[in-house]
């Protein structure tokens, strides 16, 4: 019997590219809220460890029950953080490949559309549907014109 070859060094950078990428928005959305002071910051926390949880035991969870289990949980988990905080909507971004990857050529790019409508939509949900310019820049005071 011969031994699995070793990953390359490209998937390899890919994986971690990955990890950091999905550690780096966790935590970013967590910072987030407490800096912004919107929401409960505690329970976006509380949600975030458990996602990150999840996701770090990903190999025994797959090995004791299935892939689709552990991304089942994960997009839960995200949905969750996402309707907490709009931050967490750019998490999908790293599912997106997780989906790409772990699922079927048939179910994948569903899982991503399927995903990138409900990041759409809970990020629209705070923030406001709109074409054009951010929340944040829209509420910029205007001088009066007499100011001028």
């Amino acid at each position: 019997m011969t031994p699995a070859p070793l990953p390359s060094a490209t998937f390899t950078g890919l994986r971690t590219g990955l990890h950091l990428l999905l550690v780096g928005l966790t935590v970013l959305a967590v910072v987030r809220v407490f800096v912004v002071d919107e929401g409960d910051a505690f329970a976006v926390l509380v949600l975030a460890i458990i996602f990150l949880a999840t996701y770090a035991l990903g190999g025994w969870i797959v090995r004791r029950a299935s892939t689709g289990l552990w991304l089942l949980l994960l997009t839960v988990e995200w949905f969750g953080l996402m309707w907490l905080t709009p931050e967490a909507g750019y998490l999908v971004f790293p599912l997106f490949f997780l989906y790409l990857h772990a699922l079927s050529p048939r179910l994948g790019p569903a899982a991503v559309i399927a995903s990138a409508i409900l990041a759409v939509v809970g990020i629209g949900a705070h923030d406001g549907f709109t074409v054009g310019l951010p929340r944040a820049l829209r509420r910029v005071p205007r001088t009066p014109a007499s100011d001028r």
